[in-house]
């Protein structure tokens, strides 16, 4: 997976000369990052990330099903068949 983010217009770095092509597959709406060292024996580093983003592929029923709740599934089947059934009442 490649993950960059630059400011649109900055001058110092020219964002298509270190993307490798064909790797727009998604917009970055907002971000959260924070990386830390766990406290303890251990010291992991740990890197949390949340993102909202638009994206820009089809993603397989599989891939939704690997990190998409059973519930959240459910609930999404429910929605999309009430939002058929309904449009015009919409």
């Amino acid at each position: 997976m490649y993950y960059s983010e630059v400011p649109e217009g900055d001058e110092l770095y020219d964002r298509d000369s270190v993307r490798p092509p064909k790797t727009d597959r998604a917009t970055t709406i907002v971000g959260l990052q924070k990386m830390y060292r766990q406290e303890g024996e251990d010291g992991k580093i740990v890197y949390q990330m949340l993102m909202q983003c638009d994206v820009k592929i089809n993603v397989s029923p599989k891939v939704i099903q690997m990190f998409l709740p059973s519930g959240m599934q459910d609930w999404l089947t429910k929605c999309n068949k009430y939002i058929n059934e309904h449009y015009d009442e919409i």
